[in-house]
């Protein structure tokens, strides 16, 4: 690795404890079998090597896109935001997306963590993601002086970012902030399979033969040794050199020394090591490309990927679409945007399957013919064709049941025409049938032929023994021919019978289903005029419901007065027994009053009954269309309310605007004016002691107009010129303070670590000043949205 390395791995000058130095000349841990075992070596293992890099690019190379949800269901890509062009295409200038996905996801597999710092504008929108190297980055927990402890990631020993500044994408862990080192936890099992490696290669680099003793009598001293041992590896290393023969003389023996790789089961270690890296990865074994007996087995390539899918790649595709929620979508977005891995590749069965599963989406009208063709990466059909959503006819709602066979019947009350019986096959196969017979006949004809032959030729004394035995063949040919042939006439003669038969049949079915037919129509036209007869007589009884209902209550009324003025009558007879006939004929005519008055007050009942029937219909039309304007009002205070929520939101966002955009101009003349004194400690420290007393009333001069909105937005008591005052002191203080540790630390390089912390304030000291001012804000603002 060049010392112009990438800046995800390298940054500014040279220290001793600078982790890409010990990145640049190897460290690890010497394993008990032997190899030294670090992140780069792993890579050694072609198992661990295929691994990462499978799973890496597999979940990089699936399509990202960042989705907007619609307010009546179903979502879209939102192609115009930052973070879906930084996903999609290029997180910054110097990689494309599938590069730096893949980059990080290995950096989660091997290092167990996987970072990348988040560049953004005073407005805090994202502008860039730059890659950081595990060893750069340090999460730690900042202790405020009041409140909870807060996360914070360091980078290089020196500078510290918000976790809304970092990109992390960990592995499995016991705190819940980093990742196990998935190198140092498989330390031992890459050890093993480098040494099983290494052994190979040294035996075949010895010529596959082992070492051993070479022993003699005669005293040797260092140099005579060392020039036989220079002389034999001369002569028989390497795979080359395996079996040259090898001469002692001078009383040397050898004893060779040693295991034999079957001895060792070599084989069965290598095999077993990829075994355990597969375990470390969470891979199935097939992926790895090593076939062991007893090893699970797929029906088919779609299924083998479908569990390679759910038991490796889901995992890390989770963890990156959470992680993208939660710092690239904006807090005010949370919920209605939302970063989507299209996994569809993995998902899909093999092309009948999924032909089929598209057909029946195609046939109930959930997809037309253009969503079809794209989900196939196919263009959509010329004019618009394809937008036609189709649905097959017998698929028809309940209630639409009855309207729908009305129509066809009214439409086309002919019955379709019946099958016709296909005579003509039927003569056919007769005369096939006629032909076999023929040839049957004349075969057993021949057959009877050659077998009187062979009787003759066997009574016949002069009658050798081969023409016996070629008759006797002739006759068995013939006798096989014959045979044939009444088979095959059998069969043709019983298939033209059962043709025959199905014609009959056919001729029977459709008499049948003719018959069928006008029955069924009969049957329909009967059901018409029985409903058209039951739908009169029902609005006819319901008519005549509702006036016996009102005669019968009048009758009840006037029989009740009819018999109240009936024993009336009786009581007034027994009277006028005993009356003159003055005063019975004065008591009958005030009773005909009094009839005359009960009838007249019946006509007056039946008509206040109509009018309370009347007045009811009005109050049920009038509370229907109550209930109309009730739910219009509604919906009318709905959309207002997401008007004013969306207008607050609004309001609240060009606030923030303001506030950025004064800050922004205090802190560049502020950082200004540091970088003028930054060629000595001694300069820095007398211009921090002149330069902030004045400048914090100046801060609270250009500030204070911002705060009058917000204190006036906020409708508090507050003293607009008190909060800027207290503004302007606590920029001050944070300034100084970290002007003076930045001082007391005695950097080496004053302006390199000067200039750091500048293009920082820079970066995040507007926004951040934005935000602490608005925090009261966006609390009214969601109390409002809480209370509505």
């Amino acid at each position: 690795m060049g010392l112009l390395s990438q800046r995800g791995v390298w940054s500014g000058g040279f220290s001793l404890k600078d982790p890409a130095l010990a990145e640049l000349f190897g460290s690890g841990t010497r394993t008990l079998a032997g190899p030294l075992v670090n992140e780069l070596t792993a890579f050694a293992c072609a198992a661990f090597w295929d691994g990462v890099q499978q799973i890496s690019s597999d979940v990089a190379k699936l399509p990202l896109n960042l989705m907007k949800r619609r307010q009546n269901g179903g979502s879209d890509h939102f192609t115009d935001s930052r973070s879906y062009k930084l996903m999609k295409y290029s997180p910054n200038p110097e990689m494309r997306s599938m590069v730096f996905r893949r980059t990080i996801t290995s950096h989660a597999l091997v290092y167990g963590n996987g970072y990348a710092e988040i560049v953004r504008n005073p407005l805090r929108q994202p502008t860039a993601l730059w890659l950081l190297h595990p060893k750069r980055v340090q999460p730690f927990y900042e202790s405020p002086e009041k409140g909870q402890k807060r996360l914070r990631y360091r980078i290089d020993g020196e500078q510290v970012l918000d976790p809304t500044d970092m990109l992390h994408i960990q592995g499995l862990g016991d705190d819940g902030v980093a990742g196990f080192n998935v190198v140092g936890i498989a330390r031992e099992a890459l050890g093993l399979s480098l040494a099983s490696q290494q052994f190979a290669a040294a035996f075949f680099g010895n010529g596959t033969r082992f070492g051993g003793v070479l022993s003699t009598d005669l005293d040797l001293d260092e140099e005579q040794e060392q020039g036989i041992r220079t002389q034999i590896e001369a002569l028989h290393a390497k795979a080359d050199k395996a079996f040259r023969l090898l001469i002692l003389g001078g009383g040397f023996k050898f004893e060779s020394s040693g295991v034999n790789p079957n001895e060792a089961q070599m084989k069965e270690i290598r095999d077993q090591q990829v075994t355990e890296i597969a375990r470390f990865l969470n891979m199935p074994l097939h992926k790895l490309k090593l076939a062991t007996p007893g090893a699970v087995s797929y029906a088919s390539v779609e299924m083998s990927d479908l569990d390679y899918y759910k038991g490796c790649l889901l995992n890390w595709i989770q963890l990156w679409e959470e992680e993208l929620n939660a710092k690239l979508v904006a807090p005010l977005e949370v919920g209605r945007q939302y970063f989507k891995h299209n996994v569809n590749g993995f998902l899909r069965a093999d092309f009948k399957t999924r032909q089929e599963g598209l057909a029946v989406m195609h046939d109930r009208g959930v997809i037309n013919a253009d969503d079809w063709l794209e989900l196939e990466d196919m263009n959509p059909q010329p004019d618009g064709q394809g937008q036609l959503y189709l649905v097959q006819g017998a698929m028809v709602p309940k209630d639409k049941v009855s309207a729908m066979a009305d129509a066809r019947i009214t439409k086309d009350t002919t019955p379709p025409p019946a099958p016709v019986p296909d005579d003509q096959l039927v003569q056919d196969l007769d005369a096939k049938a006629a032909r076999a017979e023929a040839i049957a006949e004349e075969a057993r004809t021949a057959y009877q032929q050659e077998h009187d032959l062979r009787i003759a030729a066997e009574a016949t004394a002069g009658a050798t023994q081969e023409e016996v035995s070629v008759r006797r063949a002739a006759e068995g040919q013939a006798l096989a021919r014959a045979t044939t042939a009444e088979i095959l006439a059998t069969e043709l003669r019983l298939e033209a019978e059962s043709q025959a038969a199905r014609c009959a049949a056919a001729e029977a079915a459709r008499v049948q289903a003719d018959e069928d037919a006008a029955a069924a129509r009969a049957a329909v036209t009967a059901s018409e005029d029985a409903a058209a007869t039951a739908r009169l007589a029902a609005e006819q009884a319901d008519g005549a419901r509702g006036q016996m209902v009102d005669e019968a209550a009048a009758a009840l009324a006037l029989a009740e007065a009819a018999e109240a003025r009936a024993m009336d009558a009786e009581r007034l007879v027994a009277e006028a027994t005993a009356a003159t006939d003055a005063t019975v004929a004065a008591r009958l005519e005030g009773l005909t009053a009094e009839l005359e008055a009960a009838q007249a007050a019946v006509v007056v009942a039946r008509q206040a009954v109509a009018d309370a029937t009347s007045q009811a219909a009005a109050d049920r039309e009038a509370h229907t269309a109550a209930t109309a304007r009730a739910d219009t009002l509604c919906r009318e205070a709905e959309a207002l309310k997401r008007h004013q929520r969306d207008r607050l939101a609004g309001v609240l966002a060009a606030h923030r605007a303001l506030i950025v955009d004064v800050a922004q101009r205090l802190v560049e003349r502020e950082v200004d004016r540091a970088r003028s004194r930054q060629q000595s400690a001694e300069k820095l420290r007398g211009w921090i002691e002149t330069f902030y007393v004045t400048f914090e009333g100046t801060f609270e001069e250009a500030i204070l107009p911002a705060v009058r909105v917000h204190v006036a937005w906020k409708q508090s008591g507050e003293d607009p010129r008190q909060v800027a005052r207290d503004l302007a002191h606590a920029h001050v203080e944070a300034s100084t303070a970290h002007l003076r540790k930045m001082l007391a630390a005695e950097t080496s390089d004053l302006q390199v670590a000067l200039a750091h912390l500048l293009t920082r304030w820079e970066q995040d000291r507007p926004g951040q000043l934005a935000d602490a001012l608005l925090q009261d804000e966006i609390a009214h603002l969601a109390a409002l949205e809480q209370a509505s």
